[in-house]
């Protein structure tokens, strides 16, 4: 009875060694199988519908603004268009309220099939409403400073005019800086524009003369642009800001 005993013992531990050696390859094979398809589909890419050009809220939408590029599949959803010819045979589209920058993938979902202006309040509510946009208020004098052009969605570039002052009997003269001298006056999005009372000047139709003219612009930036708000705001107390703008709505 013995000898069997320790066949019968060697037996089963040859089984479930067998078995666990069997779960240890099924498992190495579904994993080596997931990873592969997980790779297979982030490598994979489509030839999609992109801007060409920054493109503004507003735009019609036209061949000589879209462009082809490679973009991964992964991550990419189903929002877009893989011919630019199918996309612009349905209607006259029109850029929403956020835009597109150059190189972004163009959004079916985000275009108008009407062109409509768009509300401070509802372009700033659509800035914020991922948490990656701050919003900074700068005092200007719109006469002196792009005209009537400061609208929600246009691009500008700022001019700080630093006055001349006598420090420790020593006489600094004026001078104006610009995008060139300092980067972070260049390329600024204009989300807002308000009154010396608060409001907009576009709805203030019972205020007469200056009381209807912008008195401050708030400009978007992204979240990470501390360095540039703090920039912002010491021209701001230290001279006067002027606005050119450089991007023109439709």
């Amino acid at each position: 009875m013995k000898p069997f005993g320790k066949k019968s013992g060697t037996g089963r531990f040859l089984l479930k060694a067998t078995l666990l050696c069997l779960s240890f390859a099924l498992v190495f094979l579904a994993t080596y199988s997931l990873n592969q398809a997980y790779l297979k589909e982030t490598a994979a890419t489509a030839r999609v519908v992109t801007a060409r050009r920054r493109l503004l809220p507003g735009e019609k939408l036209v061949q000589e603004d879209l462009v082809m590029a490679e973009r991964a599949l992964f991550g990419l959803g189903a929002d877009y268009s893989e011919d630019p010819a199918a996309l612009l045979s349905q209607s006259e589209l029109y850029v929403d309220e956020l835009g597109f920058d150059a190189g972004d993938i163009i959004r079916p979902k985000r275009l108008k099939k009407e062109k409509q202006a768009v509300g401070g309040a509802e372009r700033i509510e659509k800035y914020l409403k991922n948490g990656d946009k701050r919003l900074l208020a700068l005092k200007t004098d719109l006469i002196a400073s792009g005209g009537d052009w400061l609208k929600p969605g246009i691009r500008a570039d700022a001019f700080v005019y630093l006055e001349g002052k006598n420090s420790f009997g020593e006489v600094v003269e004026a001078k104006v800086l610009g995008p060139t001298e300092d980067p972070f006056l260049g390329d600024l999005l204009i989300g807002d524009r308000k009154t010396a009372a608060g409001s907009d000047p576009d709805e203030a139709e019972e205020a007469l003369g200056r009381d209807r003219l912008p008195a401050a612009v708030v400009v978007v930036l992204e979240a990470a642009e501390e360095e540039r708000m703090k920039s912002l705001i010491r021209y701001n107390e230290e001279g006067r800001i002027y606005f050119s703008p450089t991007g023109n709505m439709d």
